[in-house]
């Protein structure tokens, strides 16, 4: 068995392409501000590139993990951007926006939702299934 080639600047670099929009996407939808959100997703990036090591799987995986953990951190006591969007959000529990983020916004399949938040598929199929309950609700009397 051959040992396995470090990842090159290039290939990483591409990873990275591959995923930024939906990273970017992702801070702007928690923290709701253009600046933070460049802010985070170029230090998660950074986070990721510096730990890589020779393992260069999941890169996209391993930043919007960033994104999450970072954004929950930073996150300010009222944020603009899907707050004012839907009506109640707010309401949700963090758990709860954060799967609703990864699959309804960015189409993420809920294994890959289960990787990004270190869940249990099981447990994104809940969260979705309350959040999305817990919305309609606002909407009906």
């Amino acid at each position: 068995m051959s040992p396995i080639a470090p990842m090159s600047l290039d290939q990483f670099n591409q990873q990275v392409l591959a995923c930024q929009d939906e990273a970017f996407t992702l801070a702007f939808s928690i923290l709701g501000d253009e600046g933070l959100a460049c802010e985070l997703v170029q230090t998660a990036i950074l986070r990721v590139y510096a730990h890589r090591g020779d393992d260069g799987n999941n890169i996209p995986v391993k930043i919007l993990q960033g994104v999450i953990l970072m954004g929950r951190q930073v996150r300010p006591a009222r944020t603009r951007g899907t707050a004012e969007e839907i009506p109640g959000w707010d309401l949700l529990e963090r758990c709860e926006q954060e799967a609703l983020l990864l699959v309804d916004w960015l189409g993420k399949t809920y294994h890959d939702t289960a990787l990004i938040l270190n869940s249990s598929e099981r447990d994104v199929a809940r969260n979705i299934a309350f959040g999305r309950c817990k919305l309609t609700r606002g909407f009906t009397p």
